[in-house]
């Protein structure tokens, strides 16, 4: 009797743990470090410690983090008919049936009312840009992902939202070069998605057409050099912004040209892992993952941190 309530309690653990499993990949929990960019305009304003201003960034995070799951959802409700044609993304819990339509659904529901309810009572400009978010993003899941280039163009302005909503929040102005590095970043962020794409789907020797037909426009070729020339591009605008006299007026230093030194040590990683084609080179993969780079915006933050704060 006691062997068989045993058996029974660790099934259900395996069974809670499996699930629990499921709905965060469905969730998408790992994406979350995107959101991260609502923290930047008062961080870099030298303003995140001051009144509430990191509270309000806070909260800011959690409830985009909310958005976006419930748009992820929703997003792979759209793609089950292209994921079941693929490798890997057929075991999605959606697609492989382990979560079915409904309760996805419903989940999605409340993730978003839970976003914009809150978002309505912070500020209602924040209310009006996460209603613009999730429009450009149903209107992605159903058609833009389908339009080569259009895709890429509406993944950097999800990211812009991201960004002017943290300076909403915080009352604080954003930097054009902020702006320009952000753009940058995320034009390199949808290419390196779509390389990878393309090359796995090479290695389980899949027609990219079956998949996502947009994929034959981002041939290794272009994407490799594109996504190189774009992070090249961020760091030389980065320079560009350290050098510059109202920065180092702003921060008080003529140094902060210092803080260079660990964003090309992390440039030069990611470009090495870019050429290699052995690892994955999804920004928030390599930023849990890839040690050199770890540490060199670990470097970084210290450095800006200094400057702005000390």
């Amino acid at each position: 009797m006691g062997e068989g309530k045993n058996l029974k309690k660790v099934c259900h653990i395996a069974f809670y743990h499996t699930t629990m499993r499921h709905w965060i990949s469905l969730l998408r929990v790992t994406d979350y470090i995107k959101n991260i960019l609502v923290f930047f305009p008062a961080f870099f304003a030298g303003k995140i410690l001051a009144a509430d201003n990191f509270s309000r960034s806070g909260i800011l995070f959690i409830l985009f983090s909310f958005l976006c799951s419930g748009v992820y959802i929703i997003n792979d409700l759209f793609d089950q008919r292209w994921d079941a044609r693929h490798p890997t993304k057929r075991h999605k819990p959606l697609t492989s049936g382990i979560i079915s339509w409904w309760p996805a659904l419903a989940s999605a529901t409340l993730l978003l009312l839970l976003a914009m309810i809150p978002a309505y009572l912070l500020a209602m400009q924040i209310f009006w840009l996460f209603a613009v978010y999730l429009i450009i993003n149903l209107f992605y899941s159903a058609f833009g992902k389908h339009v080569p280039f259009l895709d890429l163009l509406i993944i950097a302005f999800g990211f812009l939202l991201r960004l002017q909503a943290g300076g909403i929040a915080t009352s604080v102005p954003i930097s054009a070069w902020l702006y320009v590095t952000i753009v940058l970043f995320a034009l390199g962020f949808g290419l390196a998605k779509r390389l990878e794409e393309i090359r796995l789907l090479s290695q389980h020797g899949v027609d990219s057409a079956n998949v996502r037909p947009a994929l034959k426009f981002y041939a290794e070729s272009f994407a490799r050099p594109g996504i190189i020339g774009i992070v090249l591009i961020a760091g030389a605008c980065y320079m560009a912004y350290t050098l510059n006299a109202e920065t180092m007026q702003r921060l008080g230093s003529p140094f902060v040209f210092v803080t260079c030194l660990p964003v090309i040590v992390g440039i030069y990683n990611y470009i090495k892992l870019v050429q290699a084609g052995q690892q994955s080179i999804m920004p928030q993969q390599v930023l849990l993952q890839n040690r050199p780079i770890q540490i060199s915006l670990l470097c970084w933050i210290v450095l800006m941190a200094y400057f702005i704060y000390l």
